[in-house]
């Protein structure tokens, strides 16, 4: 039972890490696009796409490393 305790709450640290970023990603992203409004004659709207295209990328692959290492840490514990 306390393995499986501290399996859950390595998972849960992993999702609330990737929450965090996801949350600040979901804040960032309308003032982004508020600047972009404001600047319209400056910058081109490609960059708001590219923006958020690298970032939700960061965040998948940030997700499924640290879901890797928890696997291959647990593996070696068996």
């Amino acid at each position: 039972m306390k393995a499986a305790n501290r399996s859950i709450f390595s998972y849960l640290q992993i999702f609330l890490r990737f929450n965090t970023h996801l949350s600040i990603f979901l804040v960032v992203l309308p003032i982004l696009w508020l600047v972009q409004y404001i600047e319209r004659d400056i910058w081109g709207p490609e960059w708001l796409i590219v923006i958020s295209i690298v970032w939700g990328s960061v965040l998948l692959i940030h997700f499924l490393v640290s879901w890797w290492k928890l696997r291959i840490k647990r593996n070696q514990n068996r």
